[in-house]
């Protein structure tokens, strides 16, 4: 039994397994309005909130937090 205790006594964490980490949080918002037979109208807001910790997997626009707001006329399907 002493080998076993010897043996996990000054074990340490691997972390080689453990790749670079990325956390994406996205928040989204749409309207979508039939003002006639067809015809929609449609609003997004969106937020998003992205970091990175390795440099070249996203471009650097994309990284932080960003506001982002469309409108949309569209005929037909939506």
């Amino acid at each position: 039994m002493k080998d076993i205790y010897y043996a996990y006594k000054d074990r340490k964490p691997l972390n080689f397994l453990y790749g670079p980490l990325r956390k994406e949080k996205i928040v989204e918002l749409k309207i979508l309005y039939e003002p006639l037979y067809n015809v929609y109208l449609q609003g997004k807001y969106q937020y998003s909130e992205i970091s990175d910790e390795e440099s070249d997997r996203t471009p650097s626009f994309m990284l932080g937090q960003k506001n982002s707001f469309s409108v949309s006329l569209s005929y037909g399907l939506p």
